[in-house]
């Protein structure tokens, strides 16, 4: 997950100050983050579905950063 937010902040210029794209998921709520995207999903011309393993982690209340242990 670090390595995925270094990237994102210093590549591609995500906010640094959310700390990454997955740690403001984590302060977000992954199953907020999961309504979102499936509210989002509902609405485009394609057919999208969210990721299994994001809404795995939505259920058992993991985050990427917070609730691993």
């Amino acid at each position: 997950a670090r390595e995925l937010d270094l990237a994102m902040v210093s590549g591609v210029g995500f906010p640094s100050f959310r700390g990454g794209l997955l740690r403001y998921a984590d302060r977000l709520g992954i199953e907020k983050v999961v309504e979102e995207l499936e509210q989002i999903y509902s609405k485009s011309e394609l057919p999208r579905k969210v990721a299994d393993s994001l809404v795995a982690m939505s259920k058992s209340g993991r985050g990427f950063y917070y609730g691993l242990c």
